[in-house]
């Protein structure tokens, strides 16, 4: 059985809703895992496809999350992050997920320079928009 204890800050997320669609998610990812672990090799490749939707998903949920607690919080900001990037994510409307991740790489939020992150981000948008 599939472990997946964790947690999540309260402020973590800007929108409490988003948050908890993020906590469903995981709960249902837990669950595909669970099933997946115990499938037939056949049954484990119908699998695939809602697991990845749901990842790639979440991923989407914290991206879009992040840059709204950029553009929201005018008064408390943004700790770690500098001037010119929240001016930047303030300026711009993004609402896919392509955009989220060239503007995550870009500021580099996740720390991860100098790794091909981003661009296993960029993957598996690719991967999800294929099979959604």
């Amino acid at each position: 059985m599939l472990n997946m204890a964790f947690s999540i800050p309260g402020n973590f997320f800007c929108l409490f809703k988003t948050g908890d669609n993020v906590l469903y998610n995981l709960s249902t990812l837990e669950y595909l895992y669970e099933i997946y672990e115990t499938a037939t090799p056949e049954n484990k490749r119908k699998l695939i496809k809602p697991i990845v939707v749901t990842e790639v998903a979440i991923i989407e949920a914290i991206l879009h999350d992040f840059h709204f607690r950029i553009r929201a919080n005018v008064i408390e900001g943004i700790t770690g992050l500098g001037t010119d990037v929240v001016n930047y994510v303030r300026g711009k409307q993004l609402d896919e997920l392509e955009a989220y991740i060239a503007s995550a790489r870009k500021h580099d939020f996740f720390s991860e320079a100098n790794s091909n992150f981003y661009d296993k981000l960029d993957e598996l948008r690719k991967i999800r928009n294929r099979v959604h």
